[in-house]
């Protein structure tokens, strides 16, 4: 079954042409990009940006696919920061993980299950 994670990436139109091209060596890349606008929308703060949703999935960076993402926001981190917003929350209630400034309305919530 496998440890499963909610994933957002909120990404500027800036940034949008570079994980394109990222995207366009992987092929299985490009459809968990697809997937991801399912879950999310265009033009989401602004014309042109992206937000993408993933739940339930199993978030390795050591699956290419995933390896890819991964890449991208490495290569924002070097200055960046303003063009994406990437937030993963896992199974644990402390395995969550923020980064990038894009969009301060991408954030974690903690709900009580009973």
């Amino acid at each position: 079954m496998g440890y499963r994670s909610q994933v957002v990436l909120a990404i500027g139109p800036e940034r949008i042409g570079h994980l394109l091209t990222m995207l366009s060596a992987n092929k299985e890349a490009f459809q968990m990009f697809q997937e991801g606008l399912v879950g999310g929308k265009k033009d989401y703060i602004q014309k042109g940006d992206l937000l993408l949703v993933w739940n339930d999935i199993k978030w390795y960076t050591s699956y290419d696919c995933v390896g890819v993402f991964a890449e991208f926001i490495d290569s924002c981190l070097d200055g960046d920061e303003e063009q994406f917003r990437f937030v993963r929350v896992g199974e644990e209630p402390d395995d969550i993980k923020i980064l990038g400034e894009y969009s301060y309305d991408v954030y974690p919530s903690t709900d009580i299950i009973y």
